[in-house]
């Protein structure tokens, strides 16, 4: 009985492919196209925090980063970081629009704002082909 729970969590494992959650710290108020560069040795690490890695975005919404790209998945959360540092909840499902994964150029783009904000931009294949490094987007 141990052996089959054993092989069943080691499946289950390998099925869902978890990795370690996010927190993606916004800063309050900004509205636009977020882009994580991961893979790049001349940026920083990002820091573990409760079980989390910590991507506190820059005021243009961006940041690059040494840690490998992200596979699995896993239920990040996304956070307002006012100036003293304090957050707020965004709440995803209003706020959060359009993730994607380009693993040709190791960034993951997503839109923070509202729907109409989001429809009404740039598309993240455009963006994605138009930025040559994380300046430039």
């Amino acid at each position: 009985m141990r052996v089959a729970v054993l092989l069943l969590t080691l499946a289950t494992n390998v099925a869902c492919q978890t990795r370690t959650p996010e927190v993606i710290e916004v800063p309050d108020g900004y509205a636009g196209w977020v882009i994580v560069e991961y893979g790049r040795p001349d940026c920083p690490s990002l820091l573990m925090q409760t079980g989390k890695l910590v991507v506190r975005l820059n005021e243009r919404g961006r940041i690059c980063t040494s840690h490998a790209p992200p596979e699995g998945g896993a239920f990040d959360t996304w956070l307002y970081r006012k100036d003293d540092g304090t957050t707020k909840e965004i709440d995803q499902r209003t706020t959060v629009h359009g993730g994607t994964y380009f693993g040709q150029t190791k960034r993951r783009i997503i839109f923070v704002g509202t729907e109409n904000e989001w429809r009404a931009s740039e598309s993240a294949d455009s963006l994605n082909r138009r930025c040559t490094d994380i300046a430039t987007c």
